[in-house]
């Protein structure tokens, strides 16, 4: 033992069935008991935590289901403030802009004073009504009815066109389409046939034969493309040999001939120009 009277005296304690060295100037070591509760308070405190865990992660998983309500921002153009972006812009030579970036539902009417340019498609659910001149420097299709008072273009390019009213051309009438095939009959006496046009107009040239001549058909011509009902055939002589024949035309839907009441000169030529409608 150490005669130091001020030195600390180590002793052994007894804890948990070991003996460990204490110093007798320490707090003494926490009793069972008191370990005992320690230990459960803190299980307590777990189980609640756990609990409130628990309580909160339904509410959580609820708040994300629960749909977002979107607000979107008007903004008003009122009379008054667009009499003063005017004013502003009054003198100005700067170019002013509107974008509108997403889609635009104007409820009311859109009156636009100046020039109008659109750059892509433009889709009319209702009619159109124009009141003033409207210039299209590019196609214009139009799949439905197209009705107008008065239609001023330089070309038009239809499969169809129906009119109600008069017809009023201020050219000439140019037809297009291919060329109708034709054929000598008997009438021509071995002769040759020519034809240049379409099946709404042309010439025809018949040349007959040195064979012998006898009245009847002579020439046969078959349209390139039907008509849907007969045809309406219109016959002109060209030269004095065709006006002296006596002659006349058999017309259906597929084809028509040129005839003659009288006979053929032999080795003659006649010339007709044609024109047909439906």
């Amino acid at each position: 033992m150490d005669d130091n009277p001020n030195s600390s005296i180590e002793t052994l304690e007894s804890v948990d069935g070991f003996l460990l060295p204490t110093d007798r100037d320490s707090p003494p070591p926490p009793t069972k008991k008191l370990r005992r509760k320690l230990i459960w308070l803190g299980i307590g405190i777990g189980i609640a935590v756990i609990g409130s865990l628990i309580a909160v992660i339904p509410a959580l998983k609820s708040s994300k289901k629960t749909p977002t309500n979107i607000v979107i921002n008007t903004q008003t153009l009122s009379a008054g403030t667009l009499q003063k972006i005017e004013k502003q812009n009054a003198g100005s030579s700067t170019n002013e802009q509107l974008t509108i970036s997403a889609s635009t539902l104007f409820q009311n009417n859109v009156d636009v004073q100046g020039e109008t340019s659109l750059a892509k498609n433009v889709q009319l659910g209702g009619n159109l009504s124009v009141a003033g001149n409207t210039t299209i420097d590019g196609n214009l299709s139009v799949s439905g009815l197209l009705t107008a008072t008065s239609l001023g273009v330089g070309s038009i390019n239809a499969k169809t066109i129906k009119l109600s009213g008069d017809l009023s051309i201020g050219g000439h009438i140019l037809p297009t389409g291919s060329r109708p095939t034709i054929a000598a009959s008997v009438a021509s006496a071995g002769g040759t046939v020519n034809i240049d046009g379409t099946d709404t107009s042309g010439t025809i040239t018949i040349s007959s034969g040195d064979g012998t001549q006898h009245a009847g058909e002579m020439a046969i011509i078959t349209y390139s493309t039907a008509f849907a009902t007969n045809s309406r055939v219109q016959l002109t002589p060209v030269n004095a040999a065709s006006a002296a024949l006596n002659y006349y035309v058999s017309q259906s839907t597929k084809f028509f001939t040129v005839q003659t009441g009288t006979t053929p000169a032999a080795g003659e030529t006649y010339i007709f120009n044609y024109f047909i409608t439906q």
